[in-house]
């Protein structure tokens, strides 16, 4: 029998191989996730996290477990953003900062403020950029 199921795949790949295209994909996998593929989910950074390098074209997600403040810049401090960290209904807060736009080389430092306490981490934190492998359709 596994030479039969063996055969027919043969038949199936050189089918594909002829019409330039997978003979047996149904079509509505392909257009949900390929043609019209989901966003790329955030790069989630936490306080325990070890060195984070974030890909091109990603957003950095940072998650903490009370209410807190991100001083953070893009460019090692030359001009700063501050970002407030927004409940979720899991009991933490989280913020995202938009490094999407942000090139290959390139790092975000950020260090934290706690809301409840007003107190600073005393840390900077950084998350280098890097090059990403190209999604494959």
């Amino acid at each position: 029998m596994p030479l039969v199921w063996a055969h027919a795949e043969h038949i199936k790949l050189l089918r594909s191989l002829k019409d330039g295209a997978v003979f047996d994909m149904p079509p509505q996998p392909f257009i949900r996730y390929v043609k019209n593929a989901p966003p790329l989910a955030p790069i989630v950074w936490r306080m325990t996290s070890d060195k984070l390098h974030l890909a091109v074209g990603r957003t950095l997600r940072l998650e903490f477990l009370e209410p807190a403040i991100v001083h953070w810049s893009s460019n090692n401090w030359t001009s700063t953003t501050d970002n407030t960290a927004d409940a979720t209904e899991m009991g933490t807060y989280i913020c995202d900062l938009p490094t999407e736009n942000l090139a290959e080389g390139g790092a975000i430092v950020f260090t934290v403020i706690w809301t409840q306490q007003n107190e600073w981490t005393g840390t900077n934190y950084r998350v280098d950029i890097c090059e990403e492998p190209a999604r494959q359709p």
